[in-house]
């Protein structure tokens, strides 16, 4: 037992979000999330009849989705924990916009068994303008936590420039926005050289940013990129 988390789950009356349970009594509970809670969550994992490329749930007997047959992304192979609805969805709003950012621990875990083979986790990068919201970059605290739980190292390997949010944007907007607006930091080319990369991100919608992302990486050198996220919308 972690005394010291039981500790400071009592000093900070901290409460699991799915349940409102009081987690000081819940000490094997895993990043906010109480054992009680945590099956129901696993319950909704996307893990089957997906497109084997982008991860979208499959419509008709295709193996890869039409999208991903017209245009084939740069990533290799993308996937999404859960649908961004309901109780995942709350999850995400508690950690990025009401700083819940002991979340990562449970979004690490849940991460943890779709990841790849790879050599390195990348985090997509986050645009400048959020930091006026939040004072952290919640993917990248994600990505940390994944990485002690799989033993891959992570880079923080990519920027993005000043931009418009692509909330707002439809998928060819969506596109457009995202052209020239990443790219790899001037000290990564040879630590990206040859590499296998799993991009990481909270959610994949039209999977623009991803794609833009990979496609840079793939430009740097890196051999292969899969890509990972916690929801898809």
């Amino acid at each position: 037992m972690n005394y010291l988390r039981v500790l400071d789950d009592w000093l900070m009356h901290r409460m699991c979000r799915s349940c409102g349970s009081p987690l000081v009594l819940q000490p094997d509970h895993c990043g906010l999330i109480c054992p009680e809670c945590s099956p129901a969550l696993e319950a909704q994992f996307l893990d089957s009849d997906v497109c084997l490329v982008c991860g979208a749930p499959r419509i008709g007997g295709y193996d890869v989705c039409r999208r991903c047959r017209e245009s084939p992304p740069a990533f290799e192979s993308h996937r999404s924990v859960f649908l961004y609805h309901s109780l995942p969805a709350a999850l995400i709003v508690d950690f990025k916009g009401r700083g819940h950012r002991q979340l990562s621990d449970y979004f690490a875990a849940v991460l943890a068994d779709s990841i790849p083979p790879c050599d390195l986790l990348v985090p997509v990068p986050f645009r400048p303008e959020s930091i006026r919201r939040r004072p952290f970059d919640p993917v990248s605290v994600v990505v940390k936590q994944l990485s002690r739980r799989c033993g891959i190292p992570w880079v923080q390997a990519m920027y993005r420039k000043k931009g418009r949010s692509q909330k707002s944007l439809n998928q060819e907007d969506r596109a457009r926005n995202m052209a020239g607006a990443v790219g790899v930091r001037n000290s990564m080319g040879e630590r990206l050289s040859g590499k296998i990369v799993c991009l990481v991100d909270d959610v994949f919608t039209t999977g623009a940013t991803v794609h833009a992302c990979a496609g840079v990486l793939l430009a740097s050198g890196t051999r292969t990129v899969h890509a990972r996220t916690i929801a898809m919308d």
